[in-house]
């Protein structure tokens, strides 16, 4: 998907069954996880520019911040998704919410909010020891 901004965890189809099945278990987990952290990352109170709109107080998001909330589109179009053994995360969609890889990488005139590779970022190890303890709990049964 061309709007769709997402990392991509290598596959492992050259496994055997069962380990296919953990890693696939452990990605199933691991994308909820992302998901839950990055949603619940995006609610947290921000620190950038005040603004009203429509007699609301919002607080948008500063760089380096994960983009606040205003319409929620955002937030709902967060997602990940398991086909096999492939994991893919991320957030936006090509009609309603265009702009979620503008605020991931930047332009020239908004400042970048990684908040998709950052909550990689902050998961990767706990990712790589799911499956690592998975495996491990295989061989040792």
């Amino acid at each position: 998907m061309k709007d769709f901004i997402s990392i991509e965890f290598p596959k492992g189809g050259f496994l055997e069954f069962p380990v296919n099945k953990i890693i696939r278990n452990s990605f199933l987990r691991s994308g909820k996880k992302l998901t839950m952290d990055l949603k619940s990352d995006m609610q947290t109170p921000k620190t950038g520019k005040v603004y009203f709109i429509n007699g609301r107080k919002h607080i948008a998001s500063s760089s380096n911040e994960s983009p606040a909330v205003l319409s929620g589109n955002l937030l709902n179009s967060v997602k990940s998704i398991t086909n096999g053994n492939d994991l893919t995360f991320g957030a936006g969609t090509k009609r309603k919410v265009n702009y979620a890889k503008y605020l991931e990488l930047g332009t020239n005139k908004i400042k970048n909010r990684p908040f998709i590779f950052q909550t990689v970022k902050n998961n990767f190890k706990n990712i790589e020891n799911d499956i690592g303890t998975s495996i491990e709990r295989l061989i040792w049964e």
